[in-house]
């Protein structure tokens, strides 16, 4: 039986956590444990903890992307919060596609009310549902886990968690850049543990390019120039060869077949590469 965010008339059955924790210690386990304990019925599933250390860019990435796959009334209760204990907003974001997004107001949400719509923000400011006196070191369980589990629970308002704020924090997110004689953009991530390079060039920018899977990409990334088959699926290409592809997500990568393209060619998260246009 599949998840169901409606089930039993609740429309806010489950949370996806994301958090740049990790899972050596037992700081998502904690969080986790608040919310349970708010209400037990609700589900907790795992998004992501390995976000790298303060990484809000990517974090914003993946949570919009995962909000594709995830129906109306998800949760997403998203833990990357370098300001902690600062100033900054902890609230709640609800889009006009019917997710909530529960974090830090630092620019993790800024694809999510982009792509998504904001339909309301709320500052989570009710201390009535705060865990105790919050931890000026971890709002991610006294604050944003502990609204993720009474916004859980059957038949609660949002409103409760406080008043409403005008607009949220963007980030500055760099996109791809589709000029006359190439795309520029950027390596996104590097695909542990396989050493995938995940870029920012769209699918839809790579067809502008007037580029196809069959053809040759040619790439300049770190002073390198590359030439690689552009394919669409690993086994197109002999084991330890290279090649490019769409990924699953949409976007531009770089992969060897059973081997690791990152460390064969050097490549690292935040370079620019430059995908030359077909002539």
């Amino acid at each position: 039986m599949g998840f169901n965010a409606h089930a039993a008339g609740n429309k806010n059955s489950f949370v996806l956590f994301l958090s740049d924790f990790g899972t050596k210690d037992d700081s998502a386990a904690q969080c986790k444990g608040v919310i349970l304990s708010i209400n037990p019925e609700t589900q907790v599933i795992d998004l992501t903890h390995e976000i790298p250390p303060f990484d809000i860019n990517f974090a914003s990435f993946l949570l919009y992307d995962s909000s594709k796959v995830w129906p109306a009334g998800s949760i997403f209760l998203a833990v990357v919060d370098p300001g902690v204990g600062t100033a900054r907003n902890p609230i709640l974001l609800e889009t006009m596609s019917g997710h909530y997004f529960i974090g830090p107001d630092n620019g993790i949400f800024t694809l999510a009310a982009k792509k998504l719509g904001v339909k309301r923000i709320t500052l989570l400011e009710n201390k009535k549902y705060f865990r105790g006196n919050p931890a000026s070191t971890f709002h991610g369980r006294d604050v944003f886990a502990s609204a993720a589990g009474w916004l859980s629970r059957r038949g609660f308002d949002p409103a409760e968690l406080g008043g409403r704020l005008p607009k949220i924090i963007f980030l500055d997110l760099k996109e791809a850049i589709v000029s006359t004689a190439a795309v520029t953009g950027r390596v996104m991530r590097i695909e542990a543990p396989y050493g995938n390079v995940l870029t920012n060039i769209g699918e839809d920018d790579v067809r502008k390019a007037g580029l196809a899977p069959g053809s040759t990409l040619h790439l300049e990334t770190q002073g390198k120039e590359l030439a690689l088959p552009f394919k669409t699926a690993f086994g197109e290409v002999e084991q330890g060869k290279p090649l490019a592809y769409i990924n699953s997500r949409g976007y531009l990568s770089l992969a060897v077949n059973m081997g690791d393209f990152a460390a064969a060619y050097g490549i690292k998260a935040g370079a620019a590469v430059r995908l030359l246009k077909k002539w």
